[in-house]
């Protein structure tokens, strides 16, 4: 069974991500009326206006794939995470340990690394090298993910850390 869960962004960038659009579609429009010469607009240049209109529509849409449709799909041969038109995939026999923290606001996937050079860590317990793979999703629906990927990988092994004292 395949679930699917949104990136979680941080609050500013939903709110830059918005007013761009909202400039840009009134760019857009304001494009539009001169090239229909609506009112008293007139473009001086026709085909300039048209390809600014194009660029701005294809820029509106990148950024409603990038920042808006982002998703991480947890499926029975791995996790794939999806950032606009990106596609990583993590098998489960690559992810050896899952950690979330006990408030539920950071989950950590530890997969293993193809070269030690690149690695993030290495674990001494295991002696394996590892990359970090913080997973941004919202607090409600973690613990909906890790029963998710605990479903699918059955011998993954799972980890609640204690939230840092301040």
């Amino acid at each position: 069974m395949e679930k699917q869960f949104i990136v979680k962004q941080k609050t500013w960038i939903y709110i830059v991500a918005s007013a761009l659009l909202i400039i840009l579609l009134a760019s857009i429009i304001v494009n539009l009326l001169a090239i229909l010469r609506v009112g008293n607009m007139m473009s001086s240049f026709v085909p300039l206006d048209a390809v600014s209109i194009v660029i701005m529509a294809i820029v509106a849409l990148l950024i409603v794939l990038f920042i808006f449709l982002s998703r991480y799909k947890v499926s029975k041969n791995g996790i794939y995470v999806y950032i606009g038109f990106f596609r990583l995939s993590y098998k489960y026999e690559d992810i050896y340990l899952m950690r979330v923290n006990s408030s539920k606001t950071m989950l950590l996937l530890y997969v293993k690394a193809q070269n030690e050079d690149k690695a993030d860590i290495k674990d001494d317990n295991s002696n394996l090298y590892a990359n970090i793979l913080q997973v941004f999703i919202p607090q409600s629906k973690v613990d909906e993910f890790v029963n998710a990927v605990k479903s699918n990988a059955k011998d993954l092994a799972f980890e609640i850390l204690p939230d840092e004292r301040k």
